[in-house]
Order: structure tokens, then sequence, then C-alpha cells
């Protein structure tokens, strides 16, 4: 588990879809994450606040969240 900022909170999506995102910043690693998250639990998310995520390495070292949840 990672502990990780969040950054910015936006919604995207059109008439029929809509996606609630996250941009983080996980503590000691230079790379961001933008999540897309339920919107139950975007709805308690402020910037600034910190996360758990569950990150696994992914391909050509990206990683990849399978879970986030309140830290």
């Amino acid at each position: 588990t990672v502990m990780a900022t969040i950054t910015a909170k936006r919604e995207s999506g059109g008439w029929k879809t809509h996606n609630y995102l996250l941009q983080l910043a996980p503590q000691g690693d230079s790379q961001a994450y933008e999540v897309a998250v339920a919107y139950s639990f975007y709805q308690t998310c402020t910037e600034g606040q910190l996360i758990a995520l569950k990150v696994h390495p992914g391909f050509l070292g990206r990683g990849w969240v399978s879970s986030y949840g309140n830290s």
C-alpha cells in the first residue's frame, strides 16, 4: 500500500457517461497517477488529502492502481 496526496479533482464525460478522476502524487514516487473513482468516494475527497493506493508494477515500468481508499 502506498500513500498518495490528491493534487486535483476533475470530472469528464458526456451525456450518458461521467467519470470522476483524482490526480494523485504518491509519497516517495516521482510518478503521478490519474485514477477514476466511484462518485461516492469522489464526493468525500478534498485536494491535499492523503489516500491509500494499492499499486502494482506494470508494462514498461508504468504502475497501475488496483484499489484505493481513505487512509
